[in-house]
């Protein structure tokens, strides 16, 4: 018995839905497996970013920096001995006899990449002539600025400079540390990485002496 040709055309409709029901599941199906791998490979890249710095960090060579004992007091440090805005002092210091052994210093507690040290020495060149023995320190606990930084102290070879590669912190030790190649490194208590950390304070107290000058910090 033949069926009637309604039938026929409903049958069909029905493989067509169907066909079309199957494409649309596979194409979704691709999509989602798309991006779940393109999830599983932004994971596995920031895991090796990480893994990467944190051995760069540790291969980082060590500078020599006396650290100061935790166990030691704080002393006093009258700010007017130690602290000097260094733009006004330069232009009114004068020379004499009596302050060519002195020692100045030039102390930079995030140096990034040196700009700042470069252009202190750059723009003030005739003044620091005239201040007799100039010593600068910087502190940069960022790989990729501290060596930029060690770049900047090869440039001024005849001035006497270091630079060490810890963060300036309120203790001795450690402390968590964010980088961003370089960019906006900071202090971060939400960060897995580590650097050495030194109290700056003690340190002050323990590596400098009543007659010396700090011009900044």
């Amino acid at each position: 018995m033949l069926l009637p040709e309604s039938i026929y055309k409903h049958d069909n409709d029905l493989k067509r839905i169907q066909a079309s029901y199957l494409s649309s599941v596979r194409s979704i199906s691709l999509i989602l497996n798309i991006i779940l791998f393109l999830a599983i490979c932004i994971f596995i890249l920031c895991l090796l970013r990480v893994i990467m710095y944190e051995e760069a960090i540790s291969k980082t060579p060590t500078s020599t920096l006396p650290i100061p004992h935790q166990s030691k007091q704080h002393k006093t440090i009258p700010r007017k001995e130690y602290y000097y805005d260094y733009e006004p002092y330069l232009k009114n210091v004068t020379l004499t006899p009596k302050n060519k052994t002195r020692r100045f210093f030039y102390v930079d507690l995030g140096c990034f990449d040196g700009r700042d040290i470069d252009y202190f020495l750059h723009f003030h060149s005739a003044a620091i002539a005239r201040l007799g023995t100039l010593h600068i320190i910087a502190f940069e606990p960022d790989p990729i600025n501290f060596s930029s930084c060690k770049l900047t102290q090869q440039r001024y070879r005849p001035i006497q400079g270091t630079v060490y590669d810890v963060a300036i912190w309120t203790e001795n030790g450690q402390v968590r540390y964010a980088s961003e190649k370089g960019q906006k490194s900071k202090i971060d208590s939400n960060s897995a990485l580590y650097v050495r950390s030194v109290d700056f304070s003690i340190w002050m107290t323990e590596n400098f002496r009543k007659k010396w000058f700090l011009m900044k910090a």
